[in-house]
């Protein structure tokens, strides 16, 4: 709860730009893109795999 309370501090602060503020936000979109599109990638990623290793396997096994 205090890191709440010195981030509110923060809020009105006139030495805060609004470059600043717009970078936050940036930050915080990169991270939370970055957090959601990671382990996606990595699900379809295991998923093309998987399913092309089924394939090499049927065909071997049919030949």
């Amino acid at each position: 709860m205090r890191a709440v309370g010195g981030l509110w501090r923060w809020r009105r602060n006139p030495l805060r730009r609004a470059t600043d503020l717009a970078e936050a936000w940036l930050a915080l979109t990169v991270l939370l893109l970055v957090t959601l599109a990671a382990p996606l990638a990595g699900v379809l990623t295991g998923s093309a795999a998987h399913a092309s290793l089924q394939r090499s396997v049927r065909a071997q096994q049919q030949s």
